[in-house]
C-alpha cells in the first residue's frame, strides 16, 4: 500500500516477480504485466479499483492501484458468514454489471472466485479485482485463453474456473460460470469439490441449501458444462432475473457504463509507501505481507519482518504438534478428521512464509516432516472411513435381515445368505480399525443368529426330505392297492400306509411343510382305514364270493 503525498490516496502496489527467471521466459511474463495495466487503463467502473499507473525501480515493476479497505468474500466464508438466498440475488444484481462493463470494453477476467471479490467497508457494493489472468476478446466474443506460458490452467482458482479454460478457449460466459460456482458457493458454505460430481460432471448443489426454483434455474443455466447452453451476456442473466421478478427480489442498479473517474497525480517514484505489496508471479497475482525490496523497505521502514514470521512459524509448530497428537490419540472420526484439518491448515500456514527470511531453512524442515505426517493421517482417516462405512453398511444390512419373517424354505435361504453377507462385511473390518471392537460385539451377536438360521434351514431340509418320502410310500401304496388279490397284499398295502404315517408323525410343528402334512395325515389315515377294513372283511379265494359283493381291487385312494 502506498500514500500519494499530493492527494494522500491510498494505494496498492503489485509487484510484477516471475517465478521463472529463464531469459527466454521473460519477455512473455512481461506480456501479461502489460496486459493487466491495458485492462486496468481501459476499465472504469466504481465496482473495479482505479488504476494510477506504474512505477519501476531496480528492474522491478509495480502496478498502483486504489486501495479497497475490506474484506474477500473468501475472508467472510472463513468467518463462517453465510448468505441468504435474497442476498445472492443482491449480490448477483451487483456484480453483472461489472461484468458487462468488463466484457463491453473486450475483456475477459477469467479468474472469479470468493478470493477477488471485496465488500467494500465504506460501499455496500462488491469490488472485483486482480486482473492478472484477464484476456483481450477477439472480434465474435470469443478468445484464445492459452496463456503466454504453458501452464495456463494454473493461474486460474482450481474448481471456480470454466471447463473450455482447461482447453485455452474463453467467453463472456465462462466469467458467468466462475460467477455462479461462487454465488452456489456463498449459498451453500460448501467448496466447488463437495457440489460437483466428477463422474457425472453435473453440479449437485440443491441439496445443500434451499432456494426458489426461479434463482435456481438461472444459476444451473449459468454452469452448464458446454459454453453455448448458458446465457451468453451478463445483461442476458439480468433481464432473467427481472422477467422471473416477485416480492422475493430485491432492486438493483442498471447496466450504464459509469464516467470515468480521474487518476490522482502519482508521483513518480518518491511514494511514501505502506504496508501491502501485491507479487506478480508466473502470470498470477499472489499476496506478500513483507516487500523485500530494499527502496521500499527504505521508505516503509518495516523489512525486519524476520521477527514476526519466527512468531508465525512457533504458533504453527505448537498446532501442528498439537495435531499430531490428536490424530495418535483419537477416539473417533470426528478427533481424526479435525487433526486432519488442522495440520493441514499447518502446513498452508508454513507455505505462505516467504522463502527469504531468516527462519524459512526451519520451515522447509518442518514442512517435509508434516506433509509427510501428514499423508499417513489421511491414508489413516481413508482407511477408518472404509471401516466406519463397512461397519454402518454391515449392520444395516444385518439389522434388516433379522426383522425379516420368511414364510418359505426360499424366503428363509434368502435371509440367511443376506445376514450371512452382512457378517462377512463385519469380519472383513481390520483389527486395527477405531470400530474393531464394535463391529466385533456385534459380530457375536449376528453370528448367534446366522447360526440359528443354518438350524433351522437344516430341519426345513429335513422335514421336506421326510414329507417327499412319505408321499413316495403314499404313491407306492396307491399302486399296490389298484394290483394287489390277496390278503398278503393288502396287508403289504397297509404297512406302507403305516410306515408313511410315521413318517408325518416325526416332523416337527414349527415347519413351513406342518400344513401341507396335517392334510397328508389325514388323507393316509382315511386310506389306512379303508385298507384296514377290507381286510377285516377278507374272504379267502376257496369261499365262494356272493354276486355283487365283490371287493378283491377296491380303488379311489388320492395318495399326494
Amino acid at each position: 500500500m502506498a500514500d500519494d503525498e499530493q492527494s494522500h490516496q491510498l494505494c496498492v502496489l503489485k509487484e510484477f516477480a516471475p517465478s521463472n527467471n529463464s531469459p527466454n521466459d521473460q519477455p512473455k511474463y512481461r506480456q501479461l504485466f502489460e496486459r493487466e495495466a491495458q485492462a486496468l487503463k481501459t476499465l472504469s467502473h466504481p465496482q473495479i479499483p482505479r488504476y494510477f499507473g506504474s512505477v519501476e525501480e531496480n528492474g522491478r515493476s509495480f502496478l498502483v492501484q486504489e486501495y479497497v479497505k475490506g474484506k474477500t468474500y473468501a475472508q467472510l466464508r472463513q468467518e463462517g458468514q453465510r448468505f441468504s438466498q435474497d442476498e445472492i440475488i443482491q449480490w448477483l444484481r451487483d456484480m453483472l454489471p461489472v461484468l458487462q462493463h468488463i466484457h463491453d470494453q473486450g475483456f475477459i477476467h477469467r479468474d472469479i472466485s470468493p478470493d477477488n471479490i471485496i465488500v467494500s467497508d465504506d460501499d455496500s457494493k462488491p469490488k472485483l479485482v486482480d486482473f492478472g489472468v484477464v484476456k483481450k476478446v477477439e472480434a465474435g466474443l470469443r478468445a484464445n485463453c492459452a496463456s503466454v506460458n504453458s501452464h495456463a490452467t494454473v493461474v486460474t482458482k482450481v474448481g471456480y474456473s470454466a471447463p473450455e479454460l482447461r482447453t485455452g478457449k474463453c467467453y463472456p460466459s465462462s466469467d458467468l460460470y466462475s460467477l455462479a460456482v461462487t454465488a452456489i458457493v456463498l449459498l451453500t458454505g460448501k467448496n466447488p469439490e463437495e457440489l460437483f460430481d466428477s463422474y457425472s460432471l453435473k453440479w449437485h448443489w440443491r441439496q445443500y441449501t434451499q432456494v426458489r426454483d426461479p434463482l435456481a434455474e438461472i444459476l444451473d443455466k449459468m454452469l452448464a458444462e458446454k459454453p453455448q447452453d448458458r446465457y451468453q451476456l451478463a445483461r442476458e442473466v439480468e433481464n432473467k432475473l427481472c422477467q422471473t421478478q416477485v416480492s422475493w427480489l430485491p432492486q438493483t442498479s442498471s447496466f450504464q457504463p459509469s464516467n470515468p473517474k480521474p487518476k490522482l497525480p502519482l508521483r513518480p517514484i518518491g511514494l511514501t509507501l505502506s504496508i501491502f505489496v501485491f507479487v506478480f508471479v508466473g502470470g498470477g497475482l499472489v499476496y506478500s505481507q513483507v516487500p523485500h525490496i530494499a527502496p521500499l523497505c527504505q521508505a516503509l521502514d518495516n523489512c525486519a519482518k524476520d521477527r514476526e514470521f519466527e512468531q508465525v512459524y512457533n504458533q504453527a509448530i505448537g498446532e501442528a504438534e498439537a495435531a499430531i497428537l490428536q490424530a495418535q490419540d483419537f477416539k473417533n472420526l470426528n478427533d481424526l478428521q479435525q487433526a486432519q484439518d488442522n495440520l493441514n491448515k499447518v502446513v498452508d500456514q508454513l507455505k505462505q512464509i516467504p522463502t527469504d527470511v531468516k527462519i524459512y531453512p526451519k520451515v522447509e524442515q518442518r514442512l517435509t516432516v508434516y506433509e509427510a505426517r501428514l499423508n499417513k493421517i489421511q491414508e489413516r482417516l481413508l482407511r477408518e472411513q472404509q471401516a466406519e462405512q463397512q461397519l454402518t453398511d454391515g449392520t444395516k444390512l444385518a439389522d434388516e435381515a433379522i426383522k425379516k419373517k420368511p414364510q418359505s424354505f426360499d424366503e428363509l435361504y434368502d435371509v440367511y445368505e443376506q445376514l450371512d453377507k452382512a457378517v462377512t462385511q463385519l469380519e472383513e473390518i481390520p483389527a486395527s480399525a477405531n470400530v474393531s471392537a464394535k463391529a466385533k460385539r456385534r459380530l457375536e451377536d449376528y453370528q448367534y443368529h446366522l447360526n440359528s438360521m443354518k438350524q433351522r434351514l437344516d430341519q426345513e431340509q429335513q422335514a421336506q426330505k421326510q414329507l417327499d418320502q412319505a408321499q413316495r410310500l403314499a404313491r407306492e401304496a396307491t399302486e399296490q392297492t389298484q394290483v394287489a388279490t390277496s390278503l398278503n397284499d393288502w396287508r403289504q398295502v397297509e404297512q406302507r400306509w403305516n410306515k408313511a404315517l410315521g413318517i408325518l408323525d416325526g416332523i416337527p410343528a414349527n415347519v413351513f411343510v406342518a400344513e401341507r402334512v396335517t392334510q397328508r395325515q389325514s388323507q393316509y389315515q382315511e386310506n389306512r382305514q379303508e385298507i384296514q377294513d377290507k381286510i377285516a372283511q377278507f374272504q379267502p379265494p376257496h369261499l365262494p364270493v356272493s354276486p355283487g359283493n365283490d371287493q378283491n381291487h377296491p380303488s379311489g385312494f388320492e395318495p399326494i
